[in-house]
């Protein structure tokens, strides 16, 4: 399957509030990642989707791991494809794993820190690479994971 018609079935499909579902087509689509684009990533690479653990993520997310930095979305450094709360975009975003150094550190240090590192490797990138990207994203707003994510990818 190619990327933008997996992306298109997940984000027409999945529901919103009360009618998302971890059973429903797109969570197992979203669960299936690794056979439906796992061909489009070099060799080695890793390809998850999830739809939420229990209950429906308020941002479905399909990542991208280098397993030389990460094999899990809870810490490291990876791709990820973020389905906003609204349903209508998803976003193409550098992160950061939030789980694992929010438990260690505390929410208000954890994001102090990660905001730290996002601005040190967009200052390592090239000037020509940063170019015409964001340094921050919408994804409606919400408490919890996806709060984190928008937050820990702007500057202190």
């Amino acid at each position: 399957m190619e990327l933008g018609y997996y992306l298109h079935q997940v984000g027409t499909t999945f529901g919103v509030g009360s009618d998302a579902s971890t059973s429903s087509d797109a969570a197992r689509l979203l669960r299936a990642a690794p056979a439906e684009i796992g061909h489009l990533v070099p060799a080695g690479y890793l390809v998850e989707g999830s739809p939420g653990r229990g209950n429906a993520a308020v941002c479905p997310w399909v990542s991208f791991f280098d397993p030389d930095e990460t094999t899990t979305a809870t810490r490291g450094m990876y791709l990820v494809y973020l389905l906003a709360e609204d349903r209508k975009t998803f976003v193409l975003s550098l992160n950061q794993g939030v789980t694992e150094i929010t438990k260690a550190l505390g929410a208000r240090e954890a994001r102090h820190k990660l905001a730290t590192q996002a601005k040190a490797i967009r200052e390592a990138l090239p000037a020509e690479a940063r170019a015409g990207l964001d340094s921050t994203i919408d994804l409606g707003g919400r408490s919890g994971l996806p709060r984190s994510y928008e937050l820990v990818t702007r500057s202190c």
